[in-house]
């Protein structure tokens, strides 16, 4: 048996190309690429397979955009808002979503992006929403999930990274920081809040007191830090959130 495949594209319907193909024995059909000349260009195209058996008898079966052809492949870029307080029960986030053939939001849902974490921590995120209810390019997905435990709390923290500014570390008159924490180009990781900055937060009862005053949880070392090492504090080093 033979085949003939036709191929119409989207912006000029009646100029369509063919080419003849081959039954590959297990249901498929292929065929050279060079026998459509020249090549198929960046579209959406109908597709129609016309069959002829042995016996001369012919039947076609046409298929409305059924094959696309792009010179990229789509992309998807992350917007993970860092999580600065506790106590939300969901976490929001976005992914935009560009192709240079546009976007098929019917694909979108709740099988497309998967998150996973410390302890374990691996939930499909539901889909909410698209930013425009139509096929194209670019298109802004929402999504959701559970946060850990129920609510972002402190067992939640990620680690803590510290690093020179340029200007201070190669400034010679500006010493380290402290003598575990030398100047280096490298960056310091942890796990934990450096010691140098644990140690400037306050402790026992005035901890507990200024925690119930700021509604901050006594445990949260790194809020309490920004809460209250900005003005007057032990040393010559004061700690301020950069918005």
């Amino acid at each position: 048996m033979a085949s003939y495949l036709w191929f119409e594209g989207e912006e000029n319907p009646n100029s369509g190309r063919g080419a003849r193909a081959e039954e590959g024995g297990n249901g498929t059909w292929s065929f050279n690429g060079s026998a459509i000349n020249p090549p198929l260009g960046i579209g959406t195209y109908d597709v129609t397979v016309t069959a002829t058996d042995l016996a001369g008898n012919t039947a076609s079966d046409p298929g409305n955009n059924a094959l696309t052809i792009q010179a990229d492949v789509p992309t998807a870029s992350l917007n993970a808002p860092n999580v600065t307080t506790d106590g939300a029960s969901t976490y929001t986030f976005t992914v935009t979503y560009q192709s240079s053939v546009g976007i098929d939001i019917t694909g979108l849902d709740n099988q497309d992006i998967r998150v996973t974490g410390p302890n374990g921590f691996d939930q499909a995120a539901q889909f909410i929403s698209v930013n425009t209810p139509s096929n194209g390019s670019p298109r802004i997905a929402t999504y959701r999930i559970n946060t850990p435990g129920g609510a972002w709390d402190v067992a939640d923290n990620g680690s803590y990274t510290f690093t020179y500014d340029s200007g201070y570390y190669n400034d010679n008159l500006k010493p380290g920081i402290s003598l575990t924490m030398p100047k280096t180009q490298l960056t310091y990781t942890s796990e934990h809040l450096f010691p140098y900055f644990y140690n400037m937060i306050s402790e026992g009862t005035n901890r507990v007191v200024q925690s119930k005053q700021l509604r901050i949880d006594e445990k949260d070392y790194f809020g309490l830090l920004l809460a209250t090492a900005q003005y007057d504090t032990i040393g010559a080093i004061t700690v301020k959130q950069i918005d």
